[in-house]
């Protein structure tokens, strides 16, 4: 999948979008080179464990060097909608004027 696809998405939307067995916790970055050849499909929903699918999807039909592959990073999930709009906790504009 391109990243673009996933941008803003939780877990679980991702799980959605491209009918995955399991929860998603890790993503990896892969660099792959002009002329590798790949098989692209849309993601098709899994009955089985309740996913719907429609995400773009790609598979490496030959195998690239272990250097296309960056590290892989955990992928976050908010437990809570941010409010950006509430003060950080109580009297946080008196303490920021005491200086």
């Amino acid at each position: 999948m391109r990243s673009r696809e996933i941008e803003g998405l939780i877990p679980l939307q991702i799980k959605e979008k491209f009918a995955l067995e399991f929860m998603p916790t890790y993503m990896s970055e892969v660099n792959v080179s002009a002329g590798t050849s790949m098989r692209i499909s849309i993601a098709g929903p899994q009955k089985q464990w309740g996913a719907l699918g429609g995400g773009t999807q790609y598979e490496l039909l030959q195998r690239i060097p272990e250097l296309s592959f960056r590290p892989p990073v955990p992928i976050y999930q908010l437990m809570v909608e941010p409010n950006y709009f509430e003060e950080p906790y109580e009297n946080w504009t008196s303490i920021m004027m005491r200086r």
